[in-house]
């Protein structure tokens, strides 16, 4: 049960350090810049370096959801445990 609680706090804590900033998320995606062309004009709808954050973020996420989803199973089954001992 203590595990699980570990893990579920693990990764609510990777989410809020990575989203303000004190931690870089793992660079995964690498974007280039997304640019629309209308004729001869060109621009720039967003840059890569910002499309690549928001997948690493994202994907930061996800991997989080996963650790808290595993760290909720293990709780479970710690509670479990413990109802059946009784």
């Amino acid at each position: 049960m203590a595990a699980g609680v570990v893990l579920i706090a693990a990764a609510v804590f990777m989410v809020y350090a990575a989203l303000a900033g004190y931690v870089e998320p793992f660079h995964i995606f690498s974007f280039s810049d997304v640019v629309a062309s209308y004729g001869s004009v060109q621009v720039k709808v967003i840059e890569g370096s910002q499309l690549s954050k928001m997948a690493d973020l994202s994907f930061w996420a996800l991997l989080a959801a996963f650790v808290a989803s595993a760290g909720g199973k293990l709780a479970d089954l710690g509670v479990k445990l413990i109802a059946s001992e009784r």
